[in-house]
């Protein structure tokens, strides 16, 4: 472990070496190249294809290193997401953190009578406020599923309970591509137009494909949808170690 100090005297602590950074990275090229992924959407699948993907046994997609690499020289090296407020912004680049709330849980401890019962959209829109006022949060999740909507939209509901709350920069789920697609056209409605989104997009998108090396239909055709819109996407399995990952850092890194 150790601590590097920039320029501007802020800490970064790391626990890894350049050495086993780099280690990891060549490890993981290794499993892309040789284990491969279950890809469950027919237009991926055939994306990979196109880029030089090796698909076997109908969907397991097995990807080149070169195509890594190429894939890697046409990723910004920063965004810039902000919120309705453009100057309340947050830039995502090597060595920053920022901090904010989570998303999604079932259930509320409601503050003025101590029931623990489902969370609601005025919950998430209380939260949003909170959030808004604390100067240490610098973007904003929905902390709860709204459960007093639509269950097949609430992810609309969620992101409008949010964007009345606040003004910080959000973080989003949706249930799935269409769900993602009508959320991008409300942020780009509450900014002005998507070309202002575009400029410094009002969300990022979570999405959870499934560990070990999974993309369902619903998390595939939302990364699509995201890389057609400009949508900056969080893609990550949530790997637990020693179940659906290795029991080691590392090897759950990889």
């Amino acid at each position: 472990m150790r601590v590097n100090y920039r320029s501007n005297n802020t800490p970064v602590f790391s626990v890894l070496s350049e050495d086993q950074i780099e280690a990891i990275y060549y490890a993981a090229l290794h499993v892309m190249r040789n284990v491969g992924a279950r890809i469950h959407e027919e237009r991926a699948i055939r994306l990979y294809e196109q880029a030089g993907a090796i698909v076997e046994d109908g969907n397991l997609v097995k990807i080149p290193a070169p195509m890594v690499k190429i894939a890697l020289t046409t990723t910004p090296d920063t965004i810039t997401l902000a919120g309705r407020d453009r100057a309340k912004s947050i830039t995502l680049e090597r060595n920053q953190a920022y901090f904010g709330t989570g998303s999604d849980c079932p259930f509320v401890v409601d503050p003025y009578t101590d029931e623990r019962r489902p969370f609601t959209q005025k919950d998430i829109y209380d939260a949003a406020r909170v959030a808004e006022a604390l100067p240490n949060l610098d973007f904003f999740m929905s902390l709860g599923l709204t459960s007093d909507v639509p269950v097949a939209t609430y992810d609309r509901h969620q992101l409008l309970a949010m964007l009345r709350g606040t003004t910080k920069p959000l973080v989003i789920t949706a249930v799935d591509e269409e769900g993602l697609l009508d959320q991008y056209r409300m942020a780009s409605v509450a900014l002005g137009s998507e070309k202002e989104f575009k400029r410094a997009p009002l969300f990022a998108i979570y999405i959870e494909p499934s560990s070990p090396l999974i993309s369902n239909r619903e998390a595939t055709s939302k990364v699509i949808a995201a890389a057609e819109n400009d949508i900056p996407a969080i893609y990550t399995p949530c790997p637990m170690c020693g179940a659906t990952a290795p029991v080691t850092l590392s090897g759950a890194l990889v």
